[in-house]
């Protein structure tokens, strides 16, 4: 039998095979397996909640008049399937994740088969690259890489071919820059290395007009202009890569990642025979190389980088794929084996991530009193509505309704460091603990602050030892995600308004606490403002304010979960 109609069935019969597991698993979730506080996949569900209950595209889903912080297309592509479907945003993004792999088998084949020419490659790059472990996607950052990646490699070999295709290589270039800002930068690096090396300068000309769709998307950031940060964005949750040591964890994590092992059998024959390496695999290896290793000189001297643990798994391993399978000379039978192999290999993975902690969360239904809370919210409220509480709850309430809030994790809540955050946890603070009535009051019309929610579990949201800490390493044991400022200026405003607070230096993400982060010095609003009594917990002056609306009792008749409306302001 021929070895192209052997490897086509092989791969049907994967396909099939993974998107039963997929389909399986995905079916078992009776929430999202993530952390309903501070998880990727629940602050993704709150941008979809956003899109179907109106919100605009570009504007921020969680915090009021800001831009985005999560790349929109995933999110109000999943809002669109939903809404035309009649689906809650949970059983969209269940539903979708299906369809996403089913799409993802397909559009990786059709890609790689163009690209590299050979229908066994392809098959095998497509399991590499697509890999079921990869799978359910819930994100928008693996909705880019299982989808558009593919796309891209394949409008830019499309390109180099005919430069009649620059025009839809830049249209490419220009949704993946809605789609995720890593994997745009980096695919822009690639193009851009193709360009030059390709030595056209109408092809130049086509990609720039294809990529005039970004123009929205430059046109929102312009509201921050003259461009001032705020805060250290790109630092407070991504390894700081400006010294050597810190290099050389980013080089192990490397290696760790990317299987090299593995792909060494395939770099045998190319060694061995010494292949000419054609120009396309040339530019792609070279453009994802300077991609992901830029922060070798750029960290240094300008002290940043292009996010290389992002980098290094969203475009230099296809392309590094791509260019091996390109070259290869293994005879199909060898390939064959391989396939095989590969499929035994990930499916033992399988078997591993369904081991795994969040799966067995998925698996549980949400707690009640957040249920009832989503029940209440959705139909009382709307998207522009804004929720003042601790951090992480209203991280959650964002997740299940959209609503909107004042500040909540700063790493997921915006991707954007010209956001004054610091100040936005400074009067948050002042609202919840402050004496000057006056001043509260213009904050809660400021931020047109909707309603309070209490929950007796507010504090050990923030702290989790009612201590002062003296160092990182007593802040990262002692704190979870409490008010906080990297301003020190901002200690004025907490003085002017009798807020309580200490200085100490510490990771700033709650989720990221690890030596190649960096550790910031940092204000932080003490658990020492406290007024606790029933149903609340901060100063009682912010009582004549809130009118209870909403509450949830456990077995015990106690109150769990109180929401306040705002009046009289």
């Amino acid at each position: 039998m021929d070895g192209k109609l052997i490897a086509k069935i092989i791969y049907g019969i994967w396909v099939l095979f993974a998107l039963f597991q997929v389909y399986d698993l995905v079916n078992s979730f009776k929430q999202l397996p993530s952390p309903l506080f501070g998880g990727d996949y629940y602050y993704q569900m709150g941008t979809i909640n956003h899109y179907m209950r109106g919100g605009a595209l570009l504007e921020s889903t969680s915090l009021q008049g800001e831009i985005f912080s999560y790349s929109p297309l995933y999110g109000w592509l999943v809002s669109l399937y939903g809404k035309l479907l009649g689906l809650s945003p949970f059983e969209a993004m269940k539903q979708f994740s299906i369809l996403t792999y089913l799409l993802s088998s397909i559009i990786w084949y059709f890609a790689l088969k163009e690209i590299l020419g050979d229908e066994i490659k392809a098959v095998l790059g497509s399991i590499l690259v697509n890999a079921i472990i990869y799978h359910p996607v819930f994100k928008y950052t693996d909705f880019t890489y299982v989808a558009l990646v593919p796309v891209f490699f394949w409008a830019l070999k499309k390109a180099w071919e005919n430069e009649i295709y620059g025009f839809l290589l830049g249209l490419i270039l220009g949704l993946l820059g809605y789609s995720h800002g890593v994997v745009f930068v980096g695919a822009s690096i690639i193009t851009f290395v193709a360009l030059v090396m390709k030595k056209s300068p109408k092809l130049f000309l086509y990609v720039g007009l294809g990529a005039l769709i970004l123009f929205p998307l430059i046109f929102s950031y312009l509201r921050y202009w003259p461009f001032e940060k705020k805060f250290p964005r790109y630092k407070m949750d991504f390894p700081d890569l400006s010294n050597f040591s810190n290099q050389i964890w980013f080089f192990q994590f490397f290696f760790d990642k990317l299987w090299f092992g593995f792909y060494g059998i395939l770099l045998i024959p190319l060694l061995w025979k010494r292949n000419k390496m054609e120009p396309f695999y040339k530019a792609i290896l070279i453009g994802a190389l300077i991609a992901t290793f830029s922060f070798i000189v750029l960290d240094p001297l300008l002290g940043i980088n292009l996010f290389p643990t992002y980098m290094s798994q969203l475009i230099f391993f296809p392309a590094f794929v791509i260019t091996i399978l390109g070259l290869t000379k293994l005879d199909w039978k060898l390939l064959l084996l391989i396939i095989i192999g590969t499929m035994v290999w990930q499916y033992m993975d399988w078997g591993k991530k369904l081991q795994g902690q969040f799966i067995e969360v998925g698996k549980q239904p949400l707690p009640p009193e957040w249920q009832a809370l989503q029940e209440y919210l959705n139909k009382h409220s709307t998207i522009n509505d804004v929720v003042l509480t601790s951090k992480e709850l209203g991280f959650a309430v964002n997740a299940l309704t959209g609503i909107k809030l004042i500040t909540g994790r700063w790493a997921q809540n915006t991707n954007n460091p010209y956001i004054d955050m610091p100040l936005r946890d400074v009067e948050s603070s002042i609202i919840l603990y402050g004496t000057n009535d006056a001043k509260r009051r213009e904050l809660l019309k400021k931020y047109n602050v909707t309603y309070v929610l209490f929950s007796p579990i507010w504090p050990s949201l923030e702290f989790t030892k009612a201590i002062i800490p003296r160092n990182k390493y007593e802040a990262a044991t002692s704190l979870y995600d409490p008010l906080f400022s990297t301003n020190l200026n901002y200690a004025q405003l907490l003085d002017i308004n009798h807020v309580k607070y200490f200085k100490v230096n510490m990771w700033l993400d709650p989720s990221v606490r690890i030596p190649p982060v960096k550790t910031f010095n940092t204000i932080v609003v003490s658990w020492e403002n406290y007024v606790p009594r029933q149903n609340a917990i901060w100063n009682p002056s912010l009582d004549k304010y809130l009118e209870e609306v909403w509450s949830y009792k456990d077995g015990q008749g106690r109150k769990i979960m109180v929401l306040y409306k705002v009046k009289n302001i």
